[in-house]
């Protein structure tokens, strides 16, 4: 199954941070994603009124599966995060756009991460990345060696959600889409 990025062009995409998790729940991946979350400002200072120095995570129980989002796009699960809500047969996904433009794609599996990097749409080293991502990959991929820019490629944030979509098969649109 490959989903289309096309799906996602009518989001609101540009801060924002999307993890899919199977078989899990609402409160387990939201305690995951609590406890791995590094403020980015000095929270204690109360004239420190900056929005990216907290997150607030949603989480959305879509049956066996969680979807979780977050609005700023800076308080993306680290890398071990991601790994341990693989454990125990799940998979998980993570998506992430900010206003730096940076977009993060990342999956992972019995624990283990398998692909992950924090600007996907330029990275050479694939190893790792499943099979079925491959296609949706490669529609992306910017080859920064290349003489000439083909700036034609598919939406790099809307490509990842479908890369997350392909890979867990959790349909994260009606978290999204406030459904």
């Amino acid at each position: 199954m490959s989903v289309d990025p096309a799906d996602y062009e009518d989001l609101e995409l540009e801060e924002l941070t999307v993890v899919s998790v199977t078989s899990s729940s609402a409160n387990e991946v939201l305690a995951a994603l609590q406890s791995s979350a590094v403020p980015l400002g000095d929270a204690s200072d109360p004239d420190e009124d900056d929005e990216y120095t907290r997150a607030a995570w949603f989480t959305h129980q879509l049956g066996p599966d969680v979807v979780a989002v977050e609005y700023s796009g800076y308080h993306d699960p680290s890398v071990a995060t991601l790994a341990a809500l693989s454990a125990v047969g799940r998979r998980a996904a993570v998506a992430r756009s900010n206003i730096d433009a940076q977009v993060r794609f990342g999956c992972a599996e019995d624990g283990r991460v398998l692909f992950d990097d924090d600007e996907f749409a330029f990275a050479e080293d694939r190893s790792g990345l499943p099979a079925e991502l491959t296609g949706l990959m490669d529609a992306v991929w910017v080859d920064l060696d290349a003489e000439e820019s083909d700036d034609d490629g598919a939406a790099p944030m809307l490509t990842a959600l479908a890369m997350a979509e392909t890979f867990t098969g959790v349909r994260p649109l009606p978290a999204l889409q406030g459904d």
